[in-house]
This record gives structure tokens, sequence and C-alpha cells, in this order.
């Protein structure tokens, strides 16, 4: 049975990526890591690991209720340490009370059906760099301290299922299932 590695996620506007593109630019330059492609930059809402097709398709069907699109705001950088207490993961963060909401209502739904074991703290995050090596703490103090002044606000029309593959040039994010927020009329 062939399984997928599979994430809900939030794509991230064109507009932000080419924001902070100079910004991700030096930073790779400075410490040679790579950052993803404008295609590939998303918010992580629930990672679900190896799945097979047919929790692919329950998934799919127990996320498509109708539900707001979420405000997000994308801010300050940041990063989240190993076990070792190196740096890991070096991401922009995110604001949004309605998205974390989100999240939870559907984590919920999620474990009802067996479909989703997280139990950690939702962080939302834009990951920006994976750090494997050693990298100079001024280099990653200067980046952070740069990305103080980003404040960047959208609110998505959809989220998707993606299907995460390893290759060698690095991951490639495949849009499996697009899921629409509801569209709510004032009055």
């Amino acid at each position: 049975m062939k399984t997928l590695r599979l994430f809900t996620g939030i794509p991230i506007p064109k507009s932000f990526f080419f924001q902070i593109k100079p910004l991700c630019d030096e930073f790779s330059i400075k410490t040679q890591l790579k950052y993803p492609s404008c295609e590939n930059l998303h918010l992580t809402l629930h990672f679900f690991g190896g799945s097979s097709l047919e929790k692919k398709d329950q998934i799919a069907q127990i996320l498509s209720l109708p539900s707001p699109a979420p405000l997000i705001t994308i801010g300050k950088g940041g990063f989240f340490k190993d076990k070792k207490g190196k740096p890991r993961i070096v991401f922009l963060g995110v604001e949004s009370p309605s998205l974390c909401s989100f999240y939870q209502k559907t984590a919920e739904i999620l474990k009802k059906h067996n479909l989703y074991q997280d139990e950690r703290s939702y962080k939302p995050h834009i990951t920006l760099f994976r750090v494997k090596n050693k990298i100079p703490d001024d280099d990653l103090k200067n980046f952070i301290e740069k990305t103080k002044d980003i404040s960047f606000s959208f609110t998505p029309d959809a989220f998707y299922l993606y299907q995460s593959s390893l290759h060698n040039q690095g991951t490639v994010y495949q849009k499996l299932v697009q899921i629409k927020f509801a569209l709510l009329c004032s009055q």
C-alpha cells in the first residue's frame, strides 16, 4: 500500500513572498541555507505523516465542512530549537485568534475520526529555513532583528490538503485537494 506524507496548509500570497525575498536571500547567502520557493511557501495547519489514499479521502471529506476564513497576520521572525537547544527551524510568526480557533475545531473533528493525533500546542508560523548544521548566532540574531517590523495581513479563500515529497533538490509540496472557506455575507 502506497503511503502519502500529507498535511493541510494555507499558501502564502505571492506579494508577501516577494516582500521578504531580499531578506531571505541575504540570510541564505550568509548561512548557505535554502528557503522555500514561492509555490512552496505555506502555513501548516495539520501534519498527518504517512497516510493511505483512503485516509486522504476521509480527511478531505471531513474538512470540507464550511468554515469562515481566518484573518492571518504574519510578523516577526523567531526560531524553534532542537533537543540540544540549537536552532532547528527559522520562521516568521503568525498572529490569528481566528486561525487558532479554526485549527482547534478541525483538530478535534479529525481526532474524533482517528485521523489526527498531534497533541502538541499549535504555534502557527511560516517555516523559512530548516537548519541542519550550526549557523553563526550573530547572523540569526540579525535576521530576526530585521523581521521585527514585518506585518502582512491576508484572508485566504481556501486551504489545501498537500502531499509532501522528498527529492534531492528539496521538498516538493503538491496541492491534492482545495477546501474553500465559507463566504460570509453581511446583512
